[in-house]
């Protein structure tokens, strides 16, 4: 539903982000979360039978992309990864790590 009335909410959002991360402060109308219990094989009394995952609010996968997608680019342009980190980088993967470490 987000994506389809973008265009109207567009500036609004943007500026919520952009206050967001400039006063460091997070809404706490976004901090809510669904949790719902899913049982896998076993005994659905035992927890350790179990898993929960949260149900957030759209806005808020918003705000955590925004935010990862900047302090990534932050880390990049600072030059604060170091070239051993293969973990979670574009164009970098984990048969060039297995190369490396073979090759040292």
């Amino acid at each position: 539903m987000l994506k389809a009335c973008a265009q109207f909410v567009i500036s609004l959002l943007t500026y919520i982000c952009n206050q967001s991360l400039s006063t460091g402060i997070f809404p706490s109308c976004l901090k809510y979360s669904v949790v719902k219990t899913i049982f896998k094989i076993g005994n659905k009394n035992d927890l350790s039978d179990c898993i929960h995952i949260s149900l957030l609010m759209s806005l808020s996968k918003i705000f955590e992309k925004l935010i990862s997608t900047r302090i990534f680019q932050h880390l990049i342009d600072n030059n604060i990864l170091v070239d051993e980190q293969y973990g979670f980088r574009i164009n970098f993967s984990t048969v060039q790590t297995t190369h490396k470490l073979l090759n040292l």
